[in-house]
């Protein structure tokens, strides 16, 4: 699973802080391997599941709790993206759903830019 099978919830999970995350993996070069574009349209799927109630059903211990859409990318997307990923951040705050990216990748420095709380974050 990936960002480009857009139907698909890639991972699913909570933290031991109590935030429900929904995570897309993103496999090479964002505007290589992928777009922008084909994360924001599986972002869109993965908040049309949690609001439709989809979340809820097919995961019942996770209601209620707090929600956070994450990027997980195989490296660091260019900084020009930032302002996409901000806005991205933005519009999802509407409904009270985070946005984080982070990187897991073996070869480059791993780390987490969180967009909900920028001055705690890590990366380039």
């Amino acid at each position: 699973m990936s960002v480009h099978d857009k139907d698909t919830i890639d991972q699913c999970g909570q933290t031991s802080d109590g935030t429900v995350h929904l995570v897309m993996y993103c496999p090479g070069e964002l505007g290589k391997d992928f777009s922008f574009e084909d994360i924001a349209e599986k972002a869109e799927n993965y908040l049309e599941f949690a609001l439709e109630g989809a979340l809820e059903k097919q995961a019942p211990q996770f209601a209620g709790k707090p929600l956070a859409i994450r990027v997980s990318c195989e490296y660091w997307p260019h900084s020009s993206y930032k302002p996409r990923f901000a806005k991205m951040a933005r519009q999802l705050a509407i409904y009270k759903i985070g946005l984080l990216v982070d990187v897991s990748h073996l070869s480059v420095v791993g780390g987490r830019y969180d967009y909900q709380e920028e001055s705690g974050s890590v990366g380039p």
